[in-house]
């Protein structure tokens, strides 16, 4: 008997215990309207709240005194409403916090206008169907954490003049404009926050996940920002932004920026966009540890921004480029990977550009094209089983050395028309243009395919022991000092010393003077 009944205490005991873990399981992991149906259950009715200076708080009787130890405690209300605002509160000095309340007003759910720094708390909230879920208008350093804005506000959060807040955790899905609004507002940290579908319903002409404007030193951090209809990050006329640690996928660009100079963007996510990243007029920006891929133009596109240095960036499977540079001079790429696009890197009218070290492998068309550029550097970049590897087009005075032109279905390096004055040294082409004569075609005017001072050229497979290496075009150059594999010098071309050949009646021509004047003297003396 005693037996049976242990038996039934441990299997009751199984029981019990696997019916609270799959509770504990089931509350871990409550859908967002799981969440706001609980709210929405247990929130207490109640008319707007209307405070204009201090002393209004007392008027709500809430709880605690507006100390920073002892903060007014505004919460778990459900405040739905034709009114303007849902919670207005403006000048005041008091500390308070905004909590677990429900917001549905017909201006902003929750408004905070010139308050003092620091007071202010908003966490916890569901602010939806408003023109602003949350507003801060000359409201800094507020903290604003744990907030649902979602469905059918313009902006889930907006803040203007409101310097160094904080944003963190906050979900804005589904309004009609943006997730997120900052406007001349800097210094503001926006973290972990989720703003999906924004700027999609009823046809509204666009839409951003985080939009920032006119806002220096913001620092955007492990944001997620996909399926908007514009951007899931756009900045404009904002500087020393620090972006990092953000996905951003499905919208019509990942991340663009525009008149914002010396921005620091790391650790990026952007796939199935028009274009991944976008810098416009947008100056000193620094790249590094980011990925864009399967895009319907570019991977990346740089337009009109300078000075950029790009590291460690993989963009491939792009319909058209991996990355373009059009009038951005002084761009530094390096150590990136670009495959599997029609084009690799595409650089137009883009001067003093330094390519180093990429991979440019495995593109539909073109691994590096550079067209209409000026002192453009190419160094140790390889190129392999592209349609060509490196084409030069209307390009000048760019050099081309330590590449590696491998198995190119034409030729490793293509200068075309226009392409003058470039010097081409020290790369390796391996079986470019099988079908062909030649691994590399030339028609520009006095490019040199050797170094001129340590008469130095280039590797070419399958170049056996001839002296020269003749190049396909109508420039009919040569490479009049081909290395071997290792990249050094196996032949020389047979000279003249024609230096040594003139000293010898020079030589005869001084001692025959010098035995002359000496004769001479002699006589004179006699």
């Amino acid at each position: 008997m005693k037996k049976y009944l242990i038996t039934a205490i441990i299997i009751s005991g199984i029981v019990i215990l696997s019916g609270t873990i799959k509770t504990q399981v089931i509350v871990s992991f409550n859908t967002e309207n799981q969440i706001n149906e609980q709210l929405i259950l247990t929130s207490t009715p109640h008319e707007p709240i209307h405070i204009m200076n201090n002393d209004n708080f007392t008027d709500y009787l809430f709880p605690g005194n507006g100390t920073v130890v002892a903060p007014y405690i505004i919460e778990n209300y459900n405040i739905t409403t034709d009114s303007y605002y849902g919670i207005y509160i403006s000048r005041t000095t008091k500390y308070f916090i905004i909590r677990n309340c429900l917001v549905d007003a017909y201006s902003s759910g929750i408004y905070l206008y010139d308050i003092d720094d620091e007071t202010a708390s908003i966490k916890d909230n569901i602010c939806q169907a408003n023109t602003n879920g949350i507003y801060l208008d000359y409201a800094s350093r507020v903290t604003v954490t744990n907030n649902s804005c979602n469905d059918k506000n313009r902006d889930g959060i907006r803040l203007w003049h409101s310097d160094n807040s904080l944003i963190i955790n906050n979900t804005c899905n589904n309004n009609w404009y943006n997730g997120i609004h900052i406007e001349k507002s800097s210094g503001v940290k926006l973290l972990n926050n989720l703003c999906f579908n924004n700027g999609n319903m009823h046809g509204y002409g666009w839409g951003d996940g985080i939009y920032v404007y006119s806002s220096d030193f913001v620092i955007l951090t492990n944001n997620k920002c996909n399926n908007n209809r514009d951007y899931g990050i756009r900045l404009a006329y904002s500087s020393n932004a620090t972006i990092s640690n953000n996905t951003c996928n499905n919208s019509y660009s990942g991340i663009f920026l525009r008149d914002s100079h010396s921005a620091t963007l790391t650790n990026i996510l952007c796939n199935n966009h028009t274009y991944g990243i976008v810098l416009s007029y947008s100056d000193d920006i620094t790249m590094s540890n980011s990925s864009c891929y399967d895009n319907q133009i570019d991977g990346i596109r740089l337009i009109h921004s300078s000075r950029a240095v790009l590291t460690n960036i993989t963009s491939n499977f792009n319909i058209y480029t991996g990355i373009f540079l059009y009038f951005s001079h002084g761009t530094t790429l390096m150590h990136s990977s670009f495959s599997n696009n029609n084009d690799g890197i595409y650089s137009a009218v883009s001067d003093y550009v330094n390519l180093n070290n990429n991979n440019c492998s495995n593109n539909i068309n073109i691994g590096i094209r550079l067209r209409n550029s000026y002192k453009t550097s190419l160094v140790e970049n390889m190129c392999e089983s592209n349609e060509f590897g490196i084409y030069l087009d209307l390009s000048v005075s760019c050099e081309l050395m330590y590449n590696l032109l491998l198995q190119n279905q034409m030729y490793g390096i293509y200068l075309g028309s226009g392409s003058n004055y470039n010097i081409i040294h020290h790369n390796s082409f391996i079986n470019n243009n099988l079908e062909g004569t030649s691994q590399a075609y030339d028609e520009g005017i006095r490019n040199y395919w050797y170094d001129v001072n340590a008469m130095e050229g280039n590797h070419w497979s399958g170049w056996g022991e001839n002296n020269i290496y003749h190049i396909d075009g109508f420039s009919e150059s040569t490479d009049l000092y081909p290395l071997n594999e290792e990249l050094e010098r196996t032949h020389y071309r047979e000279t003249t010393n024609y230096g040594f050949v003139l000293i010898i009646p020079t030589v005869i021509l001084l001692a025959f003077v010098h035995s002359y004047k000496r004769k001479k003297k002699a006589r004179n003396n006699n």
